[in-house]
């Protein structure tokens, strides 16, 4: 870790452990919500309604909520968890040979239209869909994100249910190799890279203007700030 003119920058080991650390508060934070009295079905709606609308309150645990106050205030890893999660699934189901369908970069730029009435929201293809436009730019990734409501309340919907829904799945995601590449039939070689991912997060991070830096799960919550949007 190096600092200059009062910004931090992390070389490739630090981006990885510091998204780690964020994941490890989220599953701890959904191992504590669903052995409380509400089980599963709480625990995955707490999830849920986090990374669709930035709504923490159900989670059971009044410190938990506590640090997804200050969770809510850093967009870009937030979408970060998704980002990763969509190629770790990816590239999970690629060594399993599992077949992927797209074939040309036109298909997944069509996402960036949510009024398009041909797009196809199967969970998988969702996966692949934003793998894809994620190894092709991660800040156009967010972006499309940002636009298609219904393309984030896929993912994260299938997000929560491998993460979550086994722990055998969970390992599997944590330990896929950091990259693949992508060939595609229209012509041309993406490089899907986890490592990648986390330094264009970081140049995000370092590029925005709140000064908030990354997400600390063992800081204090703020008390009253306002949260940036994209």
């Amino acid at each position: 870790m190096d600092n200059y003119d009062g910004q931090i920058y992390y070389n490739n080991e630090e981006l990885a452990e510091l998204l780690k650390r964020t994941k490890k508060f989220l599953d701890r934070a959904y191992l504590d919500t669903k052995i409380s009295r509400y089980g599963k079905e709480q625990a995955d709606r707490a999830m849920l309604e986090f990374f669709t609308k930035f709504d923490f309150g159900s989670f059971t645990n009044e410190q938990t909520r506590q640090k997804f106050e200050a969770f809510k205030y850093h967009s870009n890893e937030i979408y970060q968890v998704l980002l990763d999660f969509a190629i770790s699934s990816y590239i999970a189901d690629k060594k399993k040979g599992i077949s992927h369908r797209i074939s040309s970069l036109d298909e997944v730029n069509a996402y960036h239209d949510p009024n398009n009435q041909n797009l196809n929201y199967e969970p998988k293809h969702v996966i692949e869909v934003v793998a894809v436009l994620t190894a092709q730019n991660s800040y156009y990734a967010l972006n499309v994100l940002g636009y298609n409501e219904k393309l984030r309340k896929v993912l994260v919907e299938k997000f929560v249910k491998e993460r979550y829904g086994s722990f055998e799945r969970r390992q599997e995601l944590d330990n896929t190799p950091n990259s693949t590449f992508v060939h595609l039939d229209s012509g041309g070689t993406l490089i899907m890279s986890k490592t990648i991912l986390n330094r264009q997060i970081n140049n995000m991070i370092n590029d925005d203007d709140y000064g908030t830096g990354y997400f600390d799960p063992d800081a204090p919550a703020p008390e009253t700030q306002t949260p940036p949007t994209r």
